[in-house]
């Protein structure tokens, strides 16, 4: 069982040097929705989390925000539409300014690799 201290904690182990780039947001009931914070909207890294346990991780280098949400739409893994009526459910964004979009893949892999979300990302094999 993982908490969202935990999730952060991982990444700022590994990305410590350069973890000031980045704006980590956590989205909890309606927010994960209909946020109006402007920092959701920008390139990086989502985290969907839900009762200790990491759902799926992936990455956009333009709205990290709107592609975690395409997930639920799309039903990703045949069980992420569920997500959508479920109260437990909270999405982490790890974030950047579009100049330090470069930094997304590799926190994303990183945190891929060291999380075992329950549904895998197909890019990495």
């Amino acid at each position: 069982m993982l908490t969202i201290y935990e999730i952060k904690r991982v990444f700022e182990r590994e990305f410590w040097p350069i973890a000031g780039k980045f704006d980590t947001i956590v989205l909890k009931g309606d927010k994960v929705w209909a946020s109006d914070d402007f920092r959701v909207a920008r390139p990086g890294v989502y985290v969907w989390f839900k009762k200790g346990s990491v759902i799926k991780v992936g990455r956009n280098l333009t709205n990290a925000r709107k592609r975690a949400l395409e997930h639920v739409q799309d039903n990703t893994g045949s069980t992420m539409a569920d997500l959508r009526e479920d109260e437990a459910v909270q999405l982490i964004l790890f974030t950047v300014h579009p100049d330090d979009y470069h930094w997304v893949a590799s926190a994303e892999i990183y945190l891929e690799n060291n999380l075992s979300p329950t549904i895998k990302s197909k890019r990495q094999g």
